[in-house]
């Protein structure tokens, strides 16, 4: 399939339909938390991988989507003595804001638990290891310079992250499980994740836990001018907003 495009020229950040970036934004876009999302990167790759991979597409930027009817996953591995997991409440930001320094504002994480937004917590004993998010309705997405309007049953999920020292411990993939039981419950059928082409372990992990690839979506990021591009399952309205034809 032949993949649409379109143009948006003048100066970068002011886009057709993106009249308030930051008022309703949800997500960190500021220098404090690209340098973090960086930082870990380069960490866990190395810098020649990061080189190769992760810094050209800085200039051509795809992100992959994955989508699932939800279901819950077959029992997960045993998990660490001491691990619990459970929704996140206002009293839980310092240990998210500890557990990604340097990546989150305490103004945002409110924001988006007064708006109904869902994090999930893993802890081990008193320590937070593991969080996730699954977003509903429509906001603004930074990474992606667009809208996503979600139909009433659908999530975005995005943001899982796991500690260092405890990855590997199946805490991630019991993460998610537990997550789809609890979006069940509050009736949600629908999970789709956005995963930067370059990543291809978080692209294997998307498939090996039932989802399947259903669209792109991605532009050019070059001075005065982004020339954006998608394919597959989602159509993208004249004001920029994205909504996925699986859910609709």
């Amino acid at each position: 399939m032949s993949p649409r495009r379109e143009f948006s020229r003048g100066p970068l950040g002011v886009l057709k339909g993106d009249a308030t970036l930051d008022q309703d934004a949800l997500y960190p876009h500021g220098f404090r938390s690209k340098f973090h999302t960086a930082r870990v990167v380069l960490g866990e790759m190395g810098p020649i991988p990061f080189l190769m991979k992760v810094l050209p597409w800085s200039f051509r930027r795809r992100y992959v989507f994955y989508s699932e009817r939800i279901r819950v996953p077959e029992a997960c591995p045993p998990l660490p003595a001491q691990f619990r997991f459970g929704t996140a409440g206002k009293k839980d930001l310092d240990h998210l804001m500890a557990l990604r320094k340097g990546y989150y504002k305490r103004d945002m994480l409110e924001r988006r638990l007064d708006m109904g937004q869902m994090c999930f917590l893993g802890w081990s004993g008193e320590d937070l290891v593991h969080a996730r998010w699954a977003f509903s309705g429509t906001f603004y997405v930074p990474y992606l310079r667009r809208r996503i309007d979600l139909g009433p049953h659908e999530v975005l999920g995005d943001e899982a992250y796991t500690a260092p020292d405890f990855r590997r411990q199946s805490i991630y993939a019991c993460g998610g499980r537990l997550m789809r039981i609890a979006l069940l419950e509050r009736g949600f059928n629908r999970l789709t994740v956005a995963i930067a082409s370059w990543n291809g372990p978080a692209r294997r992990a998307a498939l090996k836990a039932g989802l399947t690839e259903i669209a792109s979506f991605g532009y050019w990021n070059t001075p005065g001018t982004r020339k954006f591009f998608w394919s597959g399952g989602i159509e993208v309205h004249d004001d920029g907003t994205i909504i996925f034809k699986a859910a609709r």
